[in-house]
């Protein structure tokens, strides 16, 4: 005859097991909910976002996860600088360098992520000597010519960055400020090339409209129009609606 503990049901005994005392789960180093968060941004998921980055915090918050609060963080502050959110922006970079605080204490900060973090709060904030620090001090050159290219120093942000099939999506940032800054389509054109590769249409957009812009002041109309409208249909197809009539507005003084 089964006894009473073996007729109990699958979930009742789970629930039993729950409430006994058990060793505290284990944070992996990237959490399924994080790896949502990056699965979201690598295809510019843009309406799942915020809720991944409210799910895969409040995970690495319940673990006293540092590292894990720090990535979110900063994808969080990323994701409203791309959006034009400053003020958001602004409160994730002062997070993020709290953070930063916490695990210097810890004695876990690590270089990388002490210049990203300085990276983050020279957009944010328009701290120039936070950008400027990144500049003297990290042993990483595209690190070094991404903040010269924030700091306006484009010229330089390539020279420094040089040659290299890494870090692609910081590549085709910094080849896009020059080729921009400097009216140089060939850099514009390597931007876009790089834009694809990462799958960023707001950088294949932008690449394109500037492209659009050197070519009417070539006096190429219809070139700058076609490549104009690809540039609008690449934002309306991610909900950028805003930039979007930016550039139809332009279209329609052409």
């Amino acid at each position: 005859m089964r006894s009473w503990f073996s007729r109990l049901s699958p979930i009742l005994l789970l629930t039993l097991a729950g409430c006994a005392s058990a060793p505290a789960p284990v944070a992996p180093s990237i959490d399924v909910l994080e790896q949502n968060l990056m699965d979201a941004f690598e295809v510019r998921a843009d309406y799942l976002i915020p809720d991944a980055i409210t799910a895969s915090r409040s995970r690495y918050e319940a673990f006293d996860d540092l590292a894990g609060q720090w990535r979110v963080t900063r994808l969080a502050a990323l994701f409203a600088l791309a959006h034009g959110h400053a003020v958001r922006a602004e409160a994730e970079a002062l997070h993020l360098d709290v953070l930063r605080g916490q695990l210097a204490v810890e004695q876990t900060l690590g270089l990388r992520i002490d210049f990203e973090t300085d990276i983050v709060l020279g957009r944010a904030l328009g701290d120039d000597s936070a950008l400027q620090r990144v500049v003297a001090e990290s042993g990483v050159p595209l690190d070094r010519a991404i903040a010269l290219a924030y700091l306006g120093d484009t010229a330089r942000a390539l020279e420094v960055a040089g040659q290299g099939s890494d870090r692609a999506a910081d590549r085709a940032f910094i080849h896009y400020r020059y080729g921009r800054d400097a009216g140089d389509a060939g850099q514009i054109e390597r931007a876009l090339e790089l834009f694809r590769q990462t799958g960023d249409s707001r950088g294949i957009a932008d690449s394109l409209f500037a492209l659009a812009q050197l070519e009417a002041n070539e006096g190429d109309r219809d070139r700058a129009v076609s490549l104009a409208v690809r540039a609008r249909r690449a934002l309306m197809a991610i909900g950028e609606s805003t930039r979007a009539d930016a550039i139809a507005a332009w279209l329609s003084r052409q």
